[in-house]
């Protein structure tokens, strides 16, 4: 079998209950040369079994099984496996829209130095339901810079990205569980093109217990990602006014997670760290 033009890579963990129609959105695609792994994180439910009967027409699926270690590593251990020139990630509780592929494919042939594109998310069902115009109007170069003062441009499941790109920077921080896709692409944005469409090609299922939302389990991994990033080998660091920007935008979110949850002493101490922050930036 020839290879596909694009590995979809999916990590999994006990979505047994939305897998189904994550992987219903790949078989609705107008756009069919890919292939999809997905990679079982030590799931106890029955999410292998759902992957093994989905056997679209002209598509080839491969179900890898891991120890549970986490989404970085998932992705990791897909990325290895993977065939195609190009990588979609996907999330096991999202959808891809049905045109994701072929807008994607087009940006890939009007930028072929990039190694990796973001693309927007539907927020509405309207949003997901309307097919936008393509247009390269709707498109940004991303910059350093621009990852230090946000970390809102793009999610992994609505990226795609070149397999060697991807394969060059070593992939995702296996210690990583937050914030992952984020730290990725300010190390494939240090040595790679990065371009933003800021059309939606995904939909995605929130959680309100995701790992994002909690202000406890997102703390540490905040910490992690910022001792990385700032470190001898870390891309800011070579920057430090980007530096400034980054920690005030993460101490700014920070904040926000902790008002919500109540903290109202430490959301104001990490809004006073993010305003010190800024004035020095």
């Amino acid at each position: 079998m020839s290879s596909p033009r694009i590995s979809v890579v999916m990590a999994a963990y006990n979505a047994e209950a939305t897998i189904g129609e994550a992987l219903a959105s790949l078989d609705a695609q107008t756009v069919r040369d890919f292939e999809v792994i997905v990679v079982d994180d030590g799931s106890t439910d029955g999410t292998g079994e759902v992957v093994k009967a989905f056997r679209p027409e002209g598509v080839e699926v491969r179900l890898l099984r891991q120890t549970n270690a986490g989404p970085s590593a998932a992705r990791n251990h897909g990325i290895d496996a993977a065939r195609g020139e190009l990588i979609a990630f996907m999330d096991a509780d999202d959808w891809s829209l049905p045109w994701r592929f072929e807008h994607q494919l087009w940006l890939v042939e009007a930028y072929p130095k990039a190694g990796a594109i973001l693309c927007e998310i539907a927020m509405s069902e309207e949003q997901a339901a309307q097919e936008p115009p393509f247009s390269l109007d709707r498109t940004q170069e991303l910059t350093l810079l621009d990852f230090a003062a946000s970390d809102n441009l793009g999610g992994t499941g609505a990226s795609i990205t070149r397999t060697d790109a991807i394969r060059d920077v070593g992939g995702f921080d296996p210690r990583l569980w937050n914030g992952e896709d984020y730290e990725l692409w300010t190390r494939v944005v240090a040595k790679h093109q990065v371009i933003r469409y800021v059309n939606p090609v995904l939909r995605v299922r929130h959680d309100p217990e995701s790992l994002s939302s909690s202000f406890e389990r997102a703390l540490p991994q905040v910490t992690t990602l910022m001792y990385k990033v700032f470190g001898k080998d870390g891309v800011f660091k070579d920057h430090r006014d980007y530096a400034r920007v980054l920690k005030a935008h993460q101490y700014d979110h920070l904040s926000w997670m902790a008002f919500r949850e109540g903290r109202r002493a430490t959301a104001l101490r990490l809004l006073g760290t993010s305003v010190y922050n800024t004035v020095l930036g």
